[in-house]
């Protein structure tokens, strides 16, 4: 039935309940007002209509509605990426694609599988275990209720990053609607019955990572699994000293031999055991966490690993850091169960998604080895002068070829003052990471201004080329990434 808050722009919301009846299209005014924000500093935006679609069909029936309406049309799953990237335009449409959630294909010979944009991380996991457990996926440091496809099309990162890259390079090929509506399939994909790989032809499956959602509206997508080792462990090694704590980083990831080596600084410790804003570390308190997960196939294997692990912490030992021993997770769970939440993925990490301000935020980067540690210390810097705590999130990646880091913050969401001083710290943050030679992933809106002054020209232009070729009306997702 159509709301009363719908008068605006009523003509557009009645074709929408006509076409996909009243329990698929939504225009009351609480249910849009919580499709307006997320739990960001970015400024809410209210839609006049949420639909749900439920098949490639309707999504192409919701966009002609659009196009003949010039109304903008914003692709959303779960709504809880930390860029604003699922926040509309002020009066346009959500197009809702969590009702679209089947898994259609575990290819066993092959090695994918094939999900719609509502398969969750938790539904995917739970199906490969019914299958057999012979499959792992790269899961990300998320709740297991987020999308794997909007994941992976936005270039995430997970338990197997630091082996095999960022979660768009596991991307074998997509499904996507243009705004004109013609459907589209990418790598192997588009010639042959079998999603295989994103080669060998011209690699169209790039025109939809990265792009928000300003490109089409995808519908499926073929996400690469890799063989489940028999044996595997996590262990936590705590570092003192951030120089020492890159250098083993570096020094891991080179090895080839190790899944995951994911640092978390001291904050995330102190706010696992409630100090909602820590405000400083202990001489005594390691500087960061790396939790390091070992995976083999045998018991032999898997005991050179760990002596490979431990000869790498004695190689940094021996320039003069101060590490601990590895730390079993198991242990440290049963001394404290707080650290389950570390101990295995999907997971969600309640101390910063359900803090008690409401707010969370980050500028995320992916870039240089070389520069982690100079990126890491004026990060922290300039956290510290807008009096945030230095809590950071970082791991190498694709064997040590790129890194990421992550600066993270909470904060009042209600607060005026405090989202002003997240706006404030963010405009200093990105120069830092740019000026290091890293780039923000799931750009925010706000910071894209400072990446495209440095972008290359001809980049730029062709950026806005694409666009315009597949979206000539520009209502895709409009105002990401500069569009």
């Amino acid at each position: 039935m159509l709301s009363r808050d719908a008068r605006t722009g009523g003509d557009i919301a009645l074709r929408l309940v006509n076409r996909f009846g009243g329990d698929r299209v939504v225009t009351d005014r609480a249910t849009r007002a919580l499709y307006a924000s997320d739990s960001t500093e970015n400024e809410p935006h209210t839609p006049r209509a949420i639909v749900y679609p439920k098949s490639v069909d309707e999504i192409r029936a919701l966009l002609e509605i659009a196009r003949e309406a010039r109304c903008p049309v914003t692709s959303r799953v779960a709504g809880l990426n930390v860029g604003g990237l699922a926040i509309p335009a002020e009066g346009g449409i959500v197009c809702d694609l969590s009702r679209m959630n089947r898994i259609l294909d575990v290819n066993r010979s092959e090695q994918y599988a094939l999900v719609e944009p509502g398969v969750t991380w938790g539904d995917l996991k739970e199906r490969l275990a019914a299958a057999g457990d012979e499959f792992v996926v790269n899961y990300p440091l998320a709740p297991p209720e987020t999308s794997v496809l909007a994941c992976c099309l936005m270039d995430g990162l997970g338990t197997l990053t630091m082996r095999y890259g960022s979660m768009g390079e596991w991307v074998n090929g997509v499904e996507a609607v243009l705004a004109d509506g013609t459907v589209v399939r990418t790598g192997a994909a588009s010639v042959s019955p079998v999603w295989f790989s994103r080669g060998p032809l011209p690699d169209l499956t790039g025109l939809f990572i990265n792009f928000q959602g300003t490109t089409g509206i995808v519908t499926k997508l073929a996400l690469q699994l890799w063989p489940k080792r028999r044996l595997r462990e996590r262990v936590i090694v705590p570092a003192y000293e951030w120089a020492g704590a890159f250098e083993f980083s570096r020094r891991i990831a080179r090895t080839g031999l190790f899944d995951e080596c994911g640092g978390f600084s001291w904050p995330a410790a102190k706010m696992l055991f409630g100090v909602a804003v820590p405000v400083g570390r202990a001489p005594a308190e390691p500087a960061i966490f790396f939790a390091v997960d070992v995976s083999a196939d045998t018991h032999a294997e898997l005991a050179l690993k760990r002596a490979i692990l431990a000869d790498t912490i004695r190689g940094v030992r021996a320039l003069g850091f101060h590490f601990d021993a590895p730390l079993d997770v198991n242990a440290l769970i049963a001394a404290s169960p707080g650290f389950s939440q570390f101990s295995d993925l999907p997971t969600r990490l309640t101390f910063l998604i359900d803090n008690p301000g409401g707010g969370l935020t980050w500028i995320g980067a992916y870039g240089p080895m070389s520069t982690m540690e100079e990126a890491a210390r004026d990060g922290f810097c300039v956290m510290a002068r807008h009096g945030f705590p230095p809590l950071l999130v970082t791991r190498p990646m694709k064997g040590g070829h790129y890194a990421v880091m992550r600066f993270v913050e909470t904060f009042r969401r209600a607060d005026p003052a405090d989202v002003a001083r997240i706006r404030a710290l963010h405009a200093e943050l990105v120069e830092v990471v740019l000026d290091a030679g890293y780039i923000p992933y799931k750009l925010p809106p706000s910071l894209v201004p400072a990446v495209m002054r440095r972008m290359d020209p001809g980049a730029r232009d062709l950026l806005q080329r694409v666009k315009a070729a597949v979206d000539a009306q520009h209502i895709l997702n409009p105002g990401k990434l500069g569009f």
